[in-house]
């Protein structure tokens, strides 16, 4: 696509738009007060879901349709021309730039996710169940999409002689995330497996002496998450200790899945709430389950609710990541924190679940890896 296309001044204008709301809130909270302000925020909130969102799939139609290209083609033309052969760091950060100025492809992405998941993923390395059997680590990822959320894991598998099977059912993507893995080095150490998670589940025993799934990645198609992880679950693969992760829970949305998985006795589930990958307007979650070696005891007054944790994670405040996104954007912004109202416009019932929160939040991760531009 030509760097002159009309996406660029879609961008382009788009900017203007938030930037004009933006400076609008700014002067309606000194005109009307904290009202005006609230009012205003959530106009800007409103605006900014439009401008990043709808203008990607503007951008996709004349992608698709005028300049006949699939996103696959592009995105791999991207990371052949921008990220250096053999180095998987800088596969995910030219990803990244993609994702960050043309469309979001929806993945673990480089701020407070990465470092949420990082350090599942050490924990993992440091002291999953293989070790038990003397059996190298296990990464499961579903929905390998365009390789990233699998190169990510095969980064971590490198360490400690680790691998990573990654599934995905649809054909372009599954050629797409070959050739990217390739370019990152990761060949050996990741396997792209084509089919539906369900059907390729049981045979990875089979074809490649799998025992113990240490860490299983959830962020294929959203009706699948539960019935994926009973299939997991049916093959013994999830022993004490393995960790299911899932990705965008609360944004698009998996409906039931927190409250499920909490309800689970074989598990201990834990809410991380973070910031929508490349988009420090949204909230989302990342649900980790760890498998218990006995089942818990049901509890006596449903699910464990922790207020103050729930309050603080309803959302990330407007700042640190936002700097980065919007650039002398965030300038305007007023200091308010996304309100579940917001979230629960545009994701599933989630939101309302009552669940635990982890208690290290966020806080620590708050600004994160910056975006490197290529």
């Amino acid at each position: 696509m030509s760097a002159s296309s009309p996406s660029q001044a879609l961008t382009k204008a788009g900017d203007i738009l938030v930037t004009t709301v933006a400076a609008i809130s700014s002067k309606a909270g000194e005109a009307f007060g904290v009202f005006g302000t609230v009012a205003a925020h959530h106009t800007f909130l409103g605006c900014a879901y439009f401008e990043r969102f709808h203008n990607q799939k503007i951008k996709a139609f004349f992608r698709e349709t005028v300049y006949a290209d699939t996103r696959e083609k592009i995105v791999i033309n991207w990371v052949l021309n921008k990220a250096t052969k053999g180095d998987p760091h800088s596969v995910l950060a030219s990803i990244d730039s993609y994702s960050a100025s043309e469309e979001n492809l929806y993945q673990i992405g480089c701020r407070e996710k990465a470092a949420v998941f990082d350090s599942i993923a050490t924990a993992v390395v440091r002291d999953g169940p293989s070790k038990k059997i003397k059996q190298a680590p296990v990464f499961l990822d579903l929905g390998t999409n365009l390789g990233y959320n699998a190169i990510k894991m095969g980064i971590h598998a490198a360490k400690c002689n680790g691998h990573v099977y990654t599934i995905e059912s649809d054909a372009q993507r599954f050629h797409a995330a070959k050739t990217i893995i390739e370019h990152a080095g990761l060949s050996k150490i990741v396997t792209v497996l084509r089919g539906v998670a369900a059907d390729v589940i049981p045979n990875l025993k089979r074809d490649f002496g799998v025992a113990i799934v240490d860490l299983m990645f959830l962020d294929h198609s959203a009706a699948s998450y539960l019935s994926d992880v009973a299939v997991a679950s049916a093959q013994n693969f999830l022993a004490a200790g393995s960790r299911v992760v899932a990705n965008h829970v609360l944004f698009p949305g998996v409906s039931g899945y927190t409250d499920a998985m909490n309800r689970d006795l074989n598990f201990d589930t834990v809410v991380h709430t973070v910031v929508l990958e490349y988009n420090c307007l949204i909230s989302d979650n990342l649900v980790e389950s760890t498998r218990l070696a006995e089942a818990k005891e049901p509890a006596q007054s449903g699910p464990i609710f922790d207020p103050l944790s729930s309050i603080s994670g309803l959302g990330s405040k407007v700042t640190g990541a936002g700097t980065e996104a919007f650039g002398s954007v965030s300038s305007h912004i007023p200091d308010f924190s996304i309100s579940d109202k917001f979230n629960s416009m545009f994701s599933s019932n989630e939101a309302q679940q009552p669940v635990r929160h982890a208690r290290e939040d966020i806080r620590e991760v708050r600004a994160g890896p910056p975006i490197r531009s290529i």
